[in-house]
């Protein structure tokens, strides 16, 4: 299973907001679910939907993890 982030790298300043959509692609019978996860969730947040906030200065990832 795999997924696909778009768009990719965003610079964005306090307060902006960017939507992320994601692609998945599956082998067999695996679910094509997964949730959207931030790595510096004081510097940068996502909600289910994939909307990315940016909520202070510095550096931060979003990843959408595959879930069972």
């Amino acid at each position: 299973e795999a997924v696909t982030v778009g768009p990719s790298a965003r610079y964005l300043a306090p307060g902006d907001t960017v939507r992320l959509t994601a692609r998945v692609t599956v082998r067999g019978d695996l679910p094509a679910t997964f949730a959207w996860r931030a790595n510096a969730p004081g510097i940068v947040s996502v909600d289910a939907t994939g909307l990315v906030t940016a909520r202070a200065p510095g550096g931060g990832g979003i990843f959408a993890v595959p879930t069972a």
